[in-house]
């Protein structure tokens, strides 16, 4: 969560104080604030072409390049966090087949998603960075790397909710007969 934040706070226009007591207290206010940062960059990231503000909404966050290493620190908390569920959700789901039963197309594809979810997270980072930097200089290149972005964030979204519904589907799942 702490990442998260972080976040958040690079993508808001922050101007510490110079106290670092004032600073904390402050901080600990805005959380709420620097959820909604996140959800904005995230909203831009998927939806830029239609969300009104197209390629240079990036300019009303504060850092957004900073917010981007932060969530390269981000991704291997969360990686290495679904990886352990991951590892024993799949350990589980390969311990309930039976001896000489076929084991399940599904299972051997969801084991993917957890690889699938990092890597277009990566590549959404990737995309984001370079049009944030080529964006001034030539809108067509862009306008590609844009759609690179939008896409590598709406795979990302699709591999987590993969991610999460083997996670519940090996938490819940009953032995074959």
């Amino acid at each position: 969560l702490l990442g998260y934040f972080a976040m958040g706070q690079l993508l808001s226009q922050w101007v510490s104080s110079g106290s670092v007591m004032t600073d904390l207290v402050r901080a600990a206010q805005s959380l709420p604030e620097y959820a909604r940062q996140n959800v904005q960059f995230a909203h831009w990231q998927l939806a830029w072409m239609g969300g009104g503000e197209g390629l240079g909404g990036y300019t009303k966050f504060g850092s957004p390049r900073w917010a981007l290493v932060v969530d390269c620190a981000f991704m291997l908390s969360y990686a290495y966090v679904l990886a352990w569920f991951f590892v024993r959700g799949f350990a589980r789901m390969a311990g309930l087949n039976r001896v000489g039963r076929k084991p399940s197309a599904l299972l051997g594809w969801m084991g993917y998603s957890l690889s699938v979810l990092v890597l277009a997270d990566v590549c959404e980072d990737i995309f984001t960075w370079l049009l944030i930097t080529i964006y001034p200089y030539s809108f067509a290149a862009a306008f590609v790397l844009g759609l690179g972005m939008s896409l590598a964030a709406l795979v990302k979204l699709a591999a987590f909710a993969v991610v999460i519904g083997f996670l519940a589907w090996s938490r819940f799942a009953k032995p074959a007969p």
